[in-house]
């Protein structure tokens, strides 16, 4: 594959969660198959590890008498990758929804450009 001039590769776990970010913003919901545009930290997590044991560990076991939540470290690992697409102005966050991420004509035009 050919070097871009104009973009920068981005590390593997990036792309990933990018093409995961894109596949959630575009996948079609509820009966009317529309697309929601946006996606929460726990839906990119679910894409890109699916089959990882993090979703069976509890977070601050001892630390509460719950007994703390199943897989909570996995959304902070994908938010993570989130920030970082935002801070490369690839993904954006919007504070005022309930699944706040979505993808900007940045990250599609780097989707595009190397082929993912």
């Amino acid at each position: 594959m050919s070097e871009s001039i104009l973009t920068p590769r981005l590390t593997p776990p990036q792309e990933r969660a990018l093409i995961a970010l894109r596949d959630l913003c575009d996948a079609p919901h509820g009966t009317a198959q529309v697309p929601w545009g946006y996606a929460s930290p726990r839906d990119v997590a679910q894409v890109m590890w699916p089959d990882s044991e993090g979703w069976e560990h509890r977070s601050r076991r001892g630390a509460t008498p719950a007994g703390g939540a199943m897989g909570a470290t996995m959304p902070m690992k994908a938010a993570t990758v989130l920030w970082r697409l935002h801070t490369a102005r690839l993904a954006w966050h919007d504070s005022l929804r309930s699944r706040p991420w979505s993808i900007t004509p940045a990250g599609r035009a780097y989707l595009a450009e190397w082929g993912l």
